[in-house]
């Protein structure tokens, strides 16, 4: 239960470091391809796009577990800390609607691209596009998950 427990506080760092790491292998082995072969990959480049718009939208979820989404907060700091603590409850149930209403689109673009393949690789379309649905999906959750934080600190039962 344990290392359940590491594994979803850590999922997306290492999804992550996955990703990047294999985006780096990749232009790394076109770089050498290139210049030492004379002969370029095909794939390479488009995996290491596909790949980088995963990474996106995976820093997304990363970003509202970690409570740095981009804000303006120099008038809230002023305020007391249940104001405060109310006033995120409200920015994140609103990033999570907007998360769902993107994620609806996310899903008809998975569903809707069987059959479909990416050029250099052959690779189903789905499996690209299922990289921001799943981003989405996990920003809806950690919303979520800080709504719940932020609602014990608007209670008092947790000081933040």
């Amino acid at each position: 239960m344990k290392k359940l427990r590491w594994v979803w506080d850590n999922f997306e760092e290492i999804l992550l470091v996955l990703i990047i790491a294999v985006i780096t292998l990749a232009s790394g082995l076109q770089v050498v391809c290139r210049y030492l072969f004379n002969s370029s990959l095909t794939w390479s480049e488009e995996l290491s796009r596909y790949l980088f718009v995963w990474t996106g939208f995976l820093t997304l979820s990363l970003s509202i577990k970690a409570h740095s989404i981009i804000s303006i907060d120099a008038f809230v700091l002023w305020m007391p800390k249940r104001i405060r603590a109310g006033l995120n409850v409200l920015v994140y149930i609103f990033c999570a609607a907007v998360f769902a209403v993107l994620s609806v689109n996310a899903y008809h673009m998975v569903t809707s691209s069987t059959g479909q393949v990416s050029p250099a690789m052959g690779l189903p379309l789905a499996i690209v596009y299922i990289g921001p649905l799943l981003g989405l999906v996990l920003s809806i959750i950690r919303s979520f998950g800080r709504v719940a934080r932020e609602c014990k600190v608007v209670i008092g039962k947790e000081a933040e």
